[in-house]
C-alpha cells in the first residue's frame, strides 16, 4: 500500500505513518456494507440505542487519550482538544441517542396512510482533518441509529483519532478488521454493523447512472434531517 507520514503541525515532527486506501479497499467495503445493510437495517430501535449507548460510555473511558490524540495530530492546545471537541463529541452522542429514544419509526396519517421511517441505505461519509471525532460523531451516530452501514473516509492528515475510534468500535462488540502501517491505521467495522475505511467513493454520473436520482433522495433526507434537529435541538445538548 502506499503510506504518508503523519505529521504535528505544531512541532512539525513525524508521529506515526498512515496507509492510503485505494480503489479495491473502496470495493471491498461497499461490498461488506451492503451485505451488512441487509441485517442491520432490520435491527430494533432498542438494539441500536443499546449500541450507541455503549458506544458513548467506550469513549467517556477514552477520553483523555481522545484528547491527546487530537492535539498531537492537529496542533490544539489541550484545553481546546478536551473542552472544544472531545467534550462536544460527548454531547452530539447524548444528543442522538435522546432523539432516538423519541423516535417514531411507524405513524399513521389522518387519511389513514401509514409512514415509515426506513434506513435508506450505505452511507458514505467523509469528514475533514479539524474537528476529526466531533464530525465523525455528527455522521456516524445518526447513520448508526437510523439503522444504516457506513463507509467512512476520515481524512489522512489527523487519523490518529479515527484508530482510537475504530478501537472504541471493537469494544463496542463491532467486529473490526484493521487496515494498518506501522503505528496508525484505518479500519473496517464489518458483518452486521459498519464500515470505517481510508478511501474515497467514486460517485461519478457515469458509473451510477440513477445518480441524479440519489443526490436528490439525499437532499430531501438531509432537509427532513435538518427540520427535525431545528425542532428537538438534538445536537446542542
Amino acid at each position: 500500500k502506499n503510506t504518508m507520514p503523519v505529521i504535528n503541525p505544531a512541532t512539525e515532527e513525524q508521529i506515526g505513518t498512515v496507509a492510503m486506501g485505494n480503489a479495491e479497499d473502496v470495493d471491498l467495503a461497499v461490498s461488506a456494507a451492503n451485505e451488512a445493510f441487509v441485517t442491520f437495517s432490520q435491527t430494533s430501535i432498542q438494539d441500536r440505542l443499546d449500541l450507541l449507548i455503549k458506544i458513548k460510555d467506550v469513549t467517556q473511558k477514552r477520553f483523555e487519550e481522545l484528547v491527546k490524540a487530537m492535539s498531537t495530530e492537529m496542533g490544539a492546545p489541550m484545553t481546546m482538544a478536551r473542552d472544544a471537541q472531545a467534550d462536544a463529541a460527548i454531547g452530539h452522542l447524548d444528543g442522538f441517542i435522546d432523539a432516538l429514544k423519541n423516535l417514531e419509526d411507524q405513524k399513521t396519517l389522518p387519511n389513514g396512510d401509514v409512514l415509515c421511517k426506513e434506513a435508506i441505505g450505505v452511507c458514505g461519509l467523509i469528514t475533514p482533518w479539524n474537528w476529526p471525532i466531533n464530525q465523525i460523531a455528527c455522521k456516524v451516530a445518526p447513520a448508526l441509529a437510523a439503522g444504516c452501514t457506513i463507509v467512512h473516509k476520515p481524512v489522512e492528515l489527523s487519523p490518529v483519532t479515527a484508530q482510537i475510534l475504530c478501537e472504541i468500535a471493537e469494544k463496542s462488540d463491532l467486529n473490526v478488521v484493521q487496515f494498518s502501517e506501522n503505528n496508525y491505521s484505518y479500519g473496517s467495522v464489518l458483518r452486521d454493523k459498519a464500515i470505517i475505511l481510508n478511501s474515497l467513493i467514486d460517485l461519478s454520473e457515469e458509473k451510477y447512472p440513477d445518480l441524479a436520482v440519489f443526490k436528490r433522495a439525499i437532499l430531501f433526507h438531509a432537509f427532513l434531517l435538518f427540520q427535525q434537529l431545528l425542532t428537538s435541538s438534538c445536537l446542542f445538548k
